[in-house]
């Protein structure tokens, strides 16, 4: 045990504190969104969802957030060969959760800063990846845009957007 690890006891309280901190901070966030719900709007769009179409969106959900995960340990192997896939899936979805519920890019930061044991690397590297992650998933929304564009019809925009789009592209 080196001058600054806490005794194991005191590792444990740490755990229960950093758990207690975290439940706390997600508490505010959903009262904060909680709070201007409309219940009675909720309860009707609710009644009104199709079973099937909620299944084959959170199919769709979990496929994208896999893709994801895979993505990213490959990133993250190139400098460390031995990494398992399961050290990256628990960073992962806790970024995407804190993301959800906090501001400023908080959960890439718990990526960084976090998780740095469990996917043996330093926090420099986990940022070169979040950024590379970050360009990738621009890239591809940019391409899915300018492939809507281009599925619009003759005229449908001014012909200096359109030409200024197709440069783009």
């Amino acid at each position: 045990m080196s001058g600054g690890d806490p005794p194991p006891g005191g590792r444990r309280r740490v755990r229960w504190a950093r758990l207690a901190l975290g439940c706390a901070v997600a508490a505010v966030f959903v009262w904060l969104f909680a709070r201007g719900l409309d219940a009675r709007a909720l309860g009707r769009a609710f009644a009104n969802l199709s079973a099937g179409a909620a299944g084959a969106a959170l199919a769709l959900l979990a496929a994208g957030h896999a893709v994801r995960v895979v993505r990213w340990w490959w990133m993250l192997r190139a400098l460390e060969p031995g990494l398992p896939l399961a050290a990256c899936i628990r960073p992962y979805l806790a970024g995407m959760a804190v993301n959800s519920v906090a501001p400023l890019r908080a959960g890439d930061a718990l990526r960084i800063v976090g998780f740095r044991r469990q996917l043996r690397s330093p926090a420099a590297r986990v940022l070169g990846t979040l950024i590379v992650e970050r360009t990738l998933d621009t890239a591809a929304m940019a391409a899915i845009f300018f492939l809507c564009l281009s599925g619009l019809p003759e005229g449908a925009l001014p012909p200096g957007v359109a030409a200024a789009a197709g440069g783009l592209a």
